[in-house]
């Protein structure tokens, strides 16, 4: 109808639209509606969340999963990778006939309504999850004949992010050949044979490009390509030269980082920082200075990025932290000093505080928690050779869960996790807590390697460390 005609049927809402090149298409653009405007009164505003489907998606630690699990089973045969595709995912979402009004816009003097979920509506993800997730769960119950696939005959596997599949089989017999038909026959079924993107569907092959992400199935690895970490640098520069910044440019940092964290564990509390940070915008438009914590966590990004061979070429079961702990090495700390054992070496580090850092403690509490000098116990890691300690994301003394005195952890963090990315950024450590276990002390006498502790330091002594390592890398 006339765009006219929407003063006389209130009940439409009209939301601007604009177009953007799609990626690697010099011909084809994308139309995006703004359903975000205006602020305070746009469709987003008025969407009822709760309401939305749960997302379930594979995360790319599956597909880490899946690679290792077929090299383990099948270690001299191999593994291919391939990549199919839904054509216009959200379009082949219809909307409800009762809210099919709130999705209009204007064209060349029409007012045009949307039959399909939008590309800007904060729903269109969690329906169509619903689609994807059903033709994951078809192509899952397919599997090849066991005569054309001798070696391995069982179910097909797949990992669904959004309208992107992502299928590793062993390359025996027939097998790759039905799992591409039964991809493709699932997509028909659900969305219909137009939803076959076959521009994107790819080739069986061990080197791919996936969720942004190379993988290599032939000496199972992943790198995160050169170019998203020079991107990320720029966009980190920007931002530390600027004095304030929007919601948008922050949005962009978190997109592009995304990758660092996925890949380096250690990035995950200053990934976090960001997303709080973005989450304190009122507004969308507005623009807010950047706090001093958010630039030093900026500058802990930019010094990891600059070391970016480190992120090529990780073993996936480093990646998807998919292997049992091979070191168990004990730690403790006290009023008096820091200690590390590591049992299966017979080896120990012991670093006594001074009297100047003792005085302090009694002093000041900025620096004098127990949980803060446990912290601390974790830089001795890189003075034992082969082994570097830190507390990870999910560690139960990473900076992020300490609720008190936050910024002597975050600057032990920001060191320790800046060494940890020198030698190695495959090290994984998680600290467990011992029930009944008096830890290094009553391991080596009732003096204790770090001293006697107060009894203020019984909450956080008893712990012990187990982590991966990696004596090839490093």
């Amino acid at each position: 109808m006339a765009s006219d005609s929407i003063h006389r049927y209130r009940q439409f809402a009209a939301s601007p639209i604009g177009v953007a090149e799609k990626t690697g298409e010099l011909t084809s653009i994308r139309v995006i509606n703004d359903y975000s405007f205006p602020d305070g009164a746009s469709v987003n505003d008025f969407s009822n969340r709760v309401d939305f489907p749960e997302i379930s998606y594979n995360p790319p630690k599956d597909i880490a999963r899946q690679i290792l699990e077929l090299r383990i089973r099948f270690p001299c045969h191999p593994i291919l990778i391939m990549l199919g595709d839904v054509s216009g995912a959200f379009c082949h979402i219809p909307v409800s006939a009762q809210h099919v009004h709130m999705f209009a816009f204007r064209f060349e003097g029409l007012l045009i309504i949307d039959l399909s979920c939008g590309f800007g509506w904060y729903g269109s993800p969690a329906y169509y999850s619903l689609a994807g997730s059903l033709i994951n769960y078809l192509y899952q119950q397919q599997r090849p004949q066991p005569a054309l696939a001798p070696l391995d005959s069982s179910s097909f596997v797949g990992n669904v992010w959004c309208d992107d599949h992502t299928c590793v089989e062993l390359d025996t017999g027939t097998r790759c050949f039905e799992a591409n038909l039964a991809l493709r026959k699932a997509m028909a079924v659900v969305l219909g044979p137009n939803a076959i993107n076959e521009e994107k569907f790819t080739t069986w092959s061990t080197s791919t490009k996936a969720l942004g992400l190379i993988w290599n199935t032939a000496s199972g690895t992943v790198s995160v390509p050169t170019e998203k970490l020079s991107k990320s640098l720029h966009q980190i520069a920007l931002a530390l030269n600027s004095t304030n910044c929007t919601l948008s440019t922050i949005n962009k940092l978190i997109g592009r980082l995304r990758y660092v964290s996925t890949c380096f564990p250690a990035a995950r509390p200053f990934y976090q920082n960001l997303q709080v940070f973005a989450g304190t915008f009122t507004r969308q438009h507005i623009r807010r200075t950047i706090p001093q914590d958010e630039r030093e966590d900026l500058l802990w990004f930019q010094a990891v990025l600059e070391l970016q061979h480190r992120f090529n070429s990780i073993p996936v079961e480093y990646f998807g932290d998919l292997l049992p702990p091979s070191r168990h090495v004990l730690m403790d700390a006290s009023d008096s000093g820091l200690c590390v054992l590591e049992t299966q070496l017979k080896q120990y580090i012991r670093m006594k505080f001074d009297a100047t850092v003792r005085k302090s403690f009694a002093i000041s509490n900025k620096c004098a928690r127990i949980n803060e000098r446990s912290s601390g116990r974790t830089t001795l890691g890189p003075s034992m050779d082969g082994y570097r300690e830190r507390p990870d994301s999910c560690s139960s003394s990473a900076w992020t869960q300490v609720t008190v005195h936050p910024p002597y952890n975050h600057l032990l963090n920001f060191w320790e996790t800046i060494s940890e990315t020198m030698l190695s950024p495959t090290q994984r450590l998680e600290n467990i807590t011992l029930s009944g276990y008096n830890g290094v002390n009553s391991a080596n006498g009732s003096a204790g390697l770090a001293g006697s502790p107060s009894p203020d330091d019984q909450q956080t002594r008893n712990s012990a460390a187990s982590r991966h390592t990696d004596g090839s890398r490093g």
